[in-house]
């Protein structure tokens, strides 16, 4: 079942109504390209290095299973940690070392 307007639109509105519909069609077709885009950029392949091509430090880092990012939220209160276990000589020399390569790591 329909209604019927009983007051027409006029014209002044039907013109506003068209260029917003073009507007969002517009806008639609836009999106749909990006979204093309950027599944395109998903399907390359991305080489990752392997544990054996990787040098001494950035294997040291690895080894530790953690992203570098991670070290970064709360680094004053990690570093100070850190510095209070070496002074007091409170690490084992392998851990001290691994995260020593970490920290190198993450820096850049």
């Amino acid at each position: 079942m329909s209604s019927r307007r009983k007051v027409p639109i006029s014209s002044n509105t039907e013109t506003c109504l068209r260029i917003e519909l073009d507007s969002l069609k517009q806008h639609a077709d836009a999106v749909e390209v990006a979204n093309k885009q950027a599944e395109s950029k998903r399907d390359l392949v991305v080489e990752v290095p392997y544990f054996d091509n990787l040098n001494g430090v950035e294997q040291a880092a690895a080894s530790l299973g953690i992203n570098p990012a991670d070290w970064k939220p709360i680094k004053f209160m990690n570093n100070s940690h850190y510095d209070s276990l070496v002074k007091n000589n409170a690490l084992e020399d392998s851990l001290a070392r691994r995260i020593e390569a970490f920290r190198s790591v993450s820096a850049s």
